[in-house]
């Protein structure tokens, strides 16, 4: 049952590469010459898109996780589902990853 404890952290692993990058890329890390205005409007939605999509998706990824525990310790056969359904709110938090960067890319301030 220990497996489904550091699933819903994986979200803080996207929020943290996502901050590493704009730091770097923003000059706060490692100087710079900084962002422009728009630069920065870009960076709060890429900082919003990671944001509320680690929030929604680590809040059901923990009430999957918790419900999974809870069937297996009823029905050892329910682990592979258990696995399955506490993954599956993963999606969202990908897609707020992936927008993220993908608005860091065409706003300016990756590349």
């Amino acid at each position: 049952c220990i497996i489904f404890s550091p699933l819903p952290e994986t979200q803080a692993i996207y929020g943290f590469l996502i901050a590493i990058l704009l730091l770097v890329f923003s000059g706060l890390l490692g100087g710079g010459e900084g962002l422009s205005t728009e630069a920065g409007v870009v960076a709060i939605g890429v900082g919003a898109a990671i944001g509320f999509a680690g929030l929604g998706s680590g809040m059901g990824q923990g009430i999957a996780a918790s419900s999974s525990v809870g069937a297996i310790v009823e029905d050892n056969d329910m682990f592979a589902r258990g696995i399955i359904f506490s993954a599956l709110p993963e999606t969202q938090a990908i897609y707020g990853f992936l927008i993220a960067i993908l608005l860091m890319v065409f706003g300016g301030i990756l590349g």
